[in-house]
């Protein structure tokens, strides 16, 4: 016999399932998948290396952040937070990926996570923005296991 217990939060679902016939437990946390998405984005755009500096635009760092995203963060702030300089900064250009999700992915979709960085806030309803989510989901694959794929991203 299975029981399947849903817990929400404001920021994560956690699922737990046990069996009680041998007393297994899988648990799937949406919080954990959110984090390897950053991590698939920061794979694909600069696989890991946080001097990172794209040839054709001014973007540079982890997640390849332009100086208009550092701009739109401290819009949205009201008050200057980040220097483009802190985009060659691991934790701080990790951590401007978060505060923008904050101000326009509050839900953390997954999805949306990964095309409004790459889209801009309306990212999500931009064609230009599938081939990008399409190779993020390609890596995700190696990041989490079957269930949890199967379960956050589909098939």
């Amino acid at each position: 016999m299975k029981k399947t217990i849903l817990l929400l939060s404001l920021l994560s679902i956690t699922i737990v399932t046990k069996e009680s016939e041998n007393n297994k437990s899988i648990v799937l946390d949406k919080n954990k998948v959110f984090h390897a998405v950053c991590f698939s984005m920061i794979d694909y755009e600069s696989q890991f290396i946080a001097d990172t500096t794209n040839k054709n635009s001014d973007a540079v760092g982890l997640v390849q952040t332009r100086c208009i995203m550092v701009d739109e963060i401290n819009r949205k702030f009201k008050f200057k937070k980040y220097t483009y300089e802190d985009r060659l900064n691991p934790v701080k250009s990790y951590q401007m990926l978060l505060d923008f999700q904050l101000f326009y992915n509050k839900e953390r979709n997954l999805e949306k996570t990964a095309k409004t960085w790459h889209g801009g806030p309306n990212g999500m309803y931009k064609t230009s923005t599938i081939g990008y989510w399409n190779q993020i989901k390609l890596r995700l694959k190696n990041r989490l296991t079957p269930l949890e794929y199967t379960f956050f991203i589909g098939l």
